[in-house]
């Protein structure tokens, strides 16, 4: 799990937003997402003020049918099917990656889009 220097940021005092509030801030959503199924439900019922581009969406993606499946297991889409092309492209990137590691993967980058987000 991702914690970056909370005793140090506990010790400081309120400040302006910056660096540190947002790490800070990121931790505490990987802290409240601890299991991949909260993660999952997080984002599904989350709605963001901007939309994130549609890289950071194929990440999510990606990272939850690794996590989910394993390993890519179709064929890729046809030449006309560009959206299922570039779904499967994401998630074939991700081959190798444990399915446990995808799950840890997966918390932090929700956690970290709902924060650029919120």
């Amino acid at each position: 799990m991702l914690r970056v220097g909370l005793t140090k940021q506990k010790r400081r005092r309120q400040r302006s937003l910056g660096s540190d509030d947002f790490l800070q801030f990121l931790n505490l959503l990987i802290a409240t997402m601890s299991t991949f199924e909260e993660a999952v439900a997080a984002i599904g019922s989350w709605k963001p003020a901007n939309q994130p581009s549609n890289d950071e969406k194929l990440a999510i993606y990606a990272l939850y049918k690794q996590a989910t499946v394993g390993d890519c297991n179709t064929s890729r889409p046809g030449m006309m099917d560009f959206t299922g092309k570039a779904k499967w492209d994401a998630w074939n990137a991700k081959k190798g990656v444990s399915q446990d590691d995808a799950k840890a993967q997966y918390i932090a980058e929700v956690a970290r889009q709902m924060a650029a987000y919120q």
